[in-house]
């Protein structure tokens, strides 16, 4: 069971059950797409980082050019940071999606039909 206090409302007791009873399928399916996006976004940014760290490790090694190998060496570095700011993207998204969820489940269980007409 879950108590949820909204401003001026009084306590409501609700079930799991209950509260996955409201979700529509157009909100379940929203919520599947905005995850869904979220992890091909992280997917493009490890397929980025690869590409440019695999760019950088051949122009160090089969090229002979200075300014060539100075390019690579710094695609490496590149690369390893676009690793992190990828995954931290996708995690910061990910809370945020999660907040998103719980608070939508708080204000449709504080102003339900069903609790509207208990306080009549």
């Amino acid at each position: 069971m879950v108590r949820i206090k909204m401003k001026g409302l009084r306590y409501r007791t609700t079930s799991p059950k209950t509260r996955a009873e409201q979700w529509s399928v157009t909100d379940v399916l929203a919520s599947f797409r905005t995850i869904l996006a979220n992890e091909r976004t992280v997917l493009s940014y490890m397929r980025t980082a690869l590409t440019m760290f695999v760019a950088g490790v051949t122009f160090v090694h089969f090229f002979n050019s200075l300014i060539i190998v100075i390019v690579g060496w710094i695609f490496i570095p590149l690369g390893l940071i676009t690793v992190v700011i990828g995954v931290y993207r996708y995690n910061r998204e990910k809370r945020l999606i999660q907040q998103v969820s719980h608070r939508k489940e708080q204000i449709r269980d504080a102003f339900s039909p069903t609790h509207q007409q208990d306080e009549l």
